[in-house]
């Protein structure tokens, strides 16, 4: 028997666009979900609906990836010295 439809789940659309947003900006998996980590204080694959949705209205507005994720891609560690 299957499990039941969770309808608080992120949508496959919301996760493929979370994808190709990180494609485009180059943000690795790792990350994505640290950045996850520290700003809803869960696990990626345990974001409801709506958070996906928030990660997403904040994702869609960045030009490139912020400093924060630069920095967990070890992009600025040469800044800092």
């Amino acid at each position: 028997m299957s499990a039941p439809f969770d309808y608080n789940a992120p949508t496959g659309a919301q996760l493929q666009y979370v994808k190709d947003i990180c494609r485009k900006l180059k943000i690795t998996e790792f990350a994505i979900h640290s950045y996850v980590a520290d700003r809803f204080g869960k696990q990626y694959d345990d974001l409801t609906k709506q958070e996906m949705s928030d990660l997403l209205s904040e994702m869609t507005s960045w030009e490139h990836a912020p400093a924060e994720l630069q920095r967990a891609m070890g992009q600025l560690d040469l800044l800092g010295m």
